[in-house]
């Protein structure tokens, strides 16, 4: 009984249950596709989560040697290892050849004296380098910075535009201290070679205010001048102070004013410097442009003129300052531009120490800036033979040069004034500065508008 009983119980059960549904396919595929999503984000999230952490790590101190690769291969090292951080550090590199158009600044990691022991972390390509008369090498501040999270920054910088307040090329990168070591091919060495130099905060340059002149010149004129000094890396420039070949140029500007007749005259000034020579041009009712090489220099100079013509002479004038480095086609196509010019002026131009090649320069440029209407005037002072090779370098050319005993043309105020503020200790220096008379054959058929030679005082 008990077993009919169960089996009764078994059947019924057996009935109690639901026929099983048909196999429905698309309903597996579509649990299946979302069961793919859903591990698909999660795993998207668990990436990012673990990358966000290991990327915002906090780190004590730097875990690996930073520096820059200089000529020949070494590295100068700007942060080592075991620095505790944040850190940041700086340094002055140059450039290596003269004119160098591009400079590559490499960033190692790692420890060792060479960057072959080390591996590149990032590749900085700094250009168009500003173009430099002369020596033409051009100073870059490169700086590197490391934060506790791990990000490391460098950045290159022009350091004299920047230091000046000038318009400067420049060039950053930003990447991580936990970037792994990777295969890269062997930089080669070429003529974009950096080098390292004395360090210099350039951020803040220095610029000692020096006590200013009152320039006494022909007629009984005087002239206040403001002189200051700025220096950047240890190496101070000449243009904020007043030459005493200067003030010889200037007074003979006043003093033979009927053989050149100024007013209206277009005249350009290579080398202005603190504006003595632009002052007594502008005065003479001159149209005077002055170039320097540095915007500093501009700012000087048009605050002496501003002090020295009173607001009526500053409106009738036509006085302007502009960048003009002799070796930038730029910035010579554009003086060229401006012109033509009747006379072209300027002031201890050529020092002994590059006397050769500052000559080749300087006469390379009035070529370019002048025609064959154009003087030259240069006041120019005797240091180790620099007129004689100057004068060498001219027999070359189809320019013609006089030289003008500058002491015979003197008036009695510059002469009084040098006696008393020259830099010679014992007087002034009247007798070693020179002035040349330069000018270009004429075309037959024209008449040059050149004053007559007999009306200067002309040395034999």
């Amino acid at each position: 009984l008990k077993v009919n009983v169960a089996q009764a119980d078994w059947a019924h059960f057996q009935a109690s249950i639901p026929a099983p549904r048909p196999h429905d396919d698309s309903m597996v595929f579509g649990w299946r596709l979302r069961l793919f999503f859903a591990a698909a984000i999660l795993s998207a999230f668990s990436a990012i989560w673990f990358s966000f952490q290991s990327t915002n790590a906090h780190v004590e101190v730097l875990p690996h040697t930073l520096g820059i690769r200089v000529k020949g291969g070494d590295v100068h090292v700007l942060l080592r290892r075991g620095t505790r951080l944040p850190a940041t550090a700086a340094w002055i590199f140059g450039t290596t050849v003269h004119n160098q158009r591009r400079a590559r600044v490499h960033l190692f990691a790692g420890e060792g004296p060479s960057s072959t022991d080390r591996w590149l972390l990032a590749s900085l390509s700094v250009e168009p380098l500003p173009e430099m008369s002369f020596e033409g090498l051009v100073q870059l501040e490169v700086t590197v910075m490391a934060e506790t999270w791990g990000s490391v920054t460098c950045y290159v910088a022009e350091a004299e535009g920047r230091a000046l307040g000038q318009d400067h090329v420049d060039a950053l990168w930003e990447g991580s201290l936990f970037d792994s070591p990777k295969d890269f091919k062997p930089i080669e060495f070429s003529k974009d070679e950096i080098q390292a130099r004395n360090h210099s905060g350039v951020q803040a340059p220095k610029i000692i205010r020096l006590q200013s002149r009152n320039v006494q010149l022909a007629g009984g004129r005087q002239i206040v001048i403001d002189q200051e000094a700025w220096g950047l890396a240890g190496i101070w420039e000449t243009g904020g102070v007043l030459w005493d070949s200067a003030v010889v140029l200037a007074d003979f500007i006043i003093m033979q004013k009927k053989a050149f007749a100024w007013p209206g005259k277009h005249v350009l000034e290579l080398g202005a410097g603190i504006g003595l020579v632009t002052i007594a041009l502008a005065q003479e009712k001159a149209n005077v442009l002055a170039t320097q090489s540095h915007g500093r220099s501009c700012e000087l100079l048009l605050n002496n003129v501003e002090q020295n013509l009173n607001s009526t002479a500053l409106l009738s004038s036509s006085i302007r300052c502009d960048i003009l480095r002799w070796s930038s086609t730029v910035d010579v196509d554009h003086t060229v531009a401006e012109g033509p010019w009747d006379v072209i002026v300027g002031s201890d131009l050529l020092f002994p120490e590059n006397a050769e090649e500052s000559s080749d320069v300087l006469l390379t440029t009035l070529t370019t800036l002048a025609n064959n209407h154009t003087q030259v005037l240069l006041a120019l002072q005797e240091r180790q033979g620099v007129i004689g090779k100057f004068l060498a370098r001219v027999r070359q050319t189809d320019w013609v040069a006089n030289l003008m005993l500058a002491e015979s043309s003197l008036s009695v105020e510059a002469t009084a004034y040098l006696k008393q503020n020259g830099s010679n200790s014992s007087g002034h220096q009247r007798a070693q500065i020179q002035i040349l008379h330069l000018k270009r054959p004429a075309p037959a058929d024209s008449q040059p508008p050149h004053p007559s030679l007999a009306t200067l005082p002309v040395s034999r």
